[in-house]
């Protein structure tokens, strides 16, 4: 119960950034397709054609995408197909990371919620729980900073948690 008012309240805490971080990730895979898109036709992707090149095509192709699996979307995907990756994408992310957060509060052995403080920066979010625990009181420190997003490397939400 205690962890999932903690899930809640991160659920809440994070939206304006997940938010943030989708519309960005939506922006970077577009970028991403429209670079793709302007290699095919160059010059430098028909040398590769015509030095029959086909590994170092894909390598080029791979690093421009951001990977395979990102070529795969890119090259066989609408505009809506792959916003709809990218969404799912993030809400795994997102997923994932409370899950994460959860297992921490599991171990901690939290027994009740006694406050909370969000703060929300250019930079991210930062929550601290105090929260009582089977070994006394003890604060969970939530700090989350956006990294990426330059290039190749999608924009995400890193995100540090401590019990103290």
């Amino acid at each position: 119960m205690t962890i999932q008012t903690i899930i809640k309240e991160l659920d809440i805490a994070f939206a304006p950034l997940d938010a943030d971080v989708l519309e960005n990730s939506i922006k970077w895979i577009e970028g991403r397709n429209d670079a793709f898109r302007a290699f095919t036709t160059s010059d430098e992707s028909k040398l590769f054609h015509q030095r029959d090149s086909a590994w170092l095509y894909y390598s080029k192709v791979f690093a421009i995408c951001g990977g395979k699996t990102w070529y795969k979307v890119i090259n066989h995907s609408s505009t809506k197909t792959r916003a709809e990756f990218v969404t799912k994408n993030c809400a795994g992310i997102a997923a994932r990371r409370n899950a994460a957060i959860a297992k921490k509060l599991a171990k901690a052995e939290v027994t009740a919620v006694i406050g909370s403080n969000f703060q929300h920066s250019t930079g991210g979010f930062n929550g601290i729980f105090q929260v009582n625990t089977n070994a006394g009181d003890r604060v969970v420190i939530v700090d989350t900073i956006i990294a990426g997003g330059y290039n190749i490397q999608c924009r995400h939400l890193r995100v540090l948690t401590k019990i103290k």
